[in-house]
């Protein structure tokens, strides 16, 4: 009731009630427990989780609120939210778990002006990332397109470095776990959804700083490096996962929404800007810098024939037959053409694929597993 009393005695008694909830909740369940153990028989463990489940109702009634005044309260709630989810463990299943927490990551609003509650935020869907409910096929299937809608908002309308920075994190050890211990890629295609606002943060963190600390080991310019580098490496990983149906489905969902031609721009300028300066992987990380070749590589093949040449083929035909609006269209796409074109001859003038000035052994390695990417 008192979520709903705007009053400051309201307030009080909710804060004080979330401080003490953390105890409070492990001594119910503790209590819950022993007392199954006392009477195995004893009916009434559905009700018991029925009533937590109304406590976590509770929790989004609350996160949904907008009041500047409810700020310290939710961002209360998320700790305690965090401290208690493992308790869960032996009362609800994997499943029903992500059924619990994919609600409430969904009722806390994004405000850039919030940032100690936005932090929170990432904070718990790091350790959700982290659990078993994120290597569970049923669980992870819940609460991945959730993950990704709030990891796309906070990239995309990101300017906070510490944000950033663990936005970088989460979505390693997302792609990390996507790599090493899940062999299904299906949920990759809501991973995608972040790319825009992933372009949008390498970008923002490649730019020069107003008032930036000219000594590039200060704590702020590594903190921006490393995050840098973390996104560089979750975007090239993306591609790299995402088979040729994923990147379709992918492609036919911004096509739908008309901003296909936008992020195309966009990749194909970024990655030329990254490789022209030099700002992905040092030269003497050679595996990174074949793994970031191939992936390149990849990326502009599938994009060329499945995007590029077929939009050329359809736009000749639209102008040969007079169709409205062609000229505008003409001069969309040769920006496009233009900016792949770029990226295309950067990339093959790379001198990491020169092959003839490897020595002769790494030269074979190369050649045995990529070839000659030029």
């Amino acid at each position: 009731e008192s979520i709903f009393n705007n009053s400051a005695q309201s307030f009080k008694i909710i804060l004080t009630s979330l401080k003490a909830l953390e105890y409070l909740f492990k001594f119910i369940v503790a209590s819950h427990k022993n007392s199954l153990k006392a009477n195995p028989s004893a009916a009434g463990d559905s009700v018991f989780k029925a009533s937590l489940q109304s406590v976590f109702t509770s929790f989004n009634l609350l996160m949904r609120r907008t009041e500047r005044e409810y700020v310290g309260a939710q961002t209360v709630a998320l700790k305690n939210f965090t401290s208690i989810f493992p308790d869960l463990e032996n009362i609800f299943t994997l499943a029903e778990r992500s059924q619990l927490a994919s609600p409430f990551i969904d009722s806390v609003p994004y405000d850039d002006s919030h940032p100690l509650l936005n932090m929170e935020k990432l904070l718990l869907i790091q350790k959700l990332v982290e659990s078993d409910l994120f290597i569970n096929h049923e669980a992870r299937a819940i609460v991945v397109p959730t993950l990704s809608r709030h990891l796309s908002m906070h990239m995309a309308g990101g300017s906070n470095p510490d944000e950033i920075s663990k936005c970088a994190t989460i979505l390693c050890v997302i792609l990390d776990a996507f790599q090493t211990k899940i062999k299904d890629n299906y949920h990759v295609i809501h991973l995608l959804e972040v790319l825009p606002g992933l372009l949008s943060c390498i970008r923002l963190l490649s730019q020069p700083r107003p008032n930036a600390d000219p000594n590039p080991l200060s704590a702020v310019n590594q903190q921006i490096y490393s995050a840098r580098l973390d996104l560089i490496h979750c975007m090239l990983s993306l591609f790299h996962l995402a088979d040729d149906a994923l990147l379709s489905k992918y492609v036919a969902g911004l096509s739908e929404s008309g901003t296909l031609s936008g992020f195309l721009f966009d990749l194909f300028s970024l990655v030329y800007r990254l490789l022209a300066a030099k700002a992905m992987y040092p030269d003497n990380w050679l595996v990174m810098c074949l793994f970031q070749f191939a992936t390149i590589r990849k990326m502009l093949d599938y994009f060329l024939n499945k995007c590029i040449i077929p939009r050329i083929k359809a736009l000749t035909t639209d102008y040969k037959f007079g169709a409205p609006d062609t000229a505008s269209d003409i001069i969309e796409e040769s920006k496009l053409w233009s900016s792949f074109i770029k990226l295309a001859l950067t990339f093959v003038k790379l001198k990491g694929l020169a092959l003839e000035n490897m020595s002769e052994s790494k030269q074979k390695n190369v050649r045995t597993k990529y070839g000659d990417m030029r």
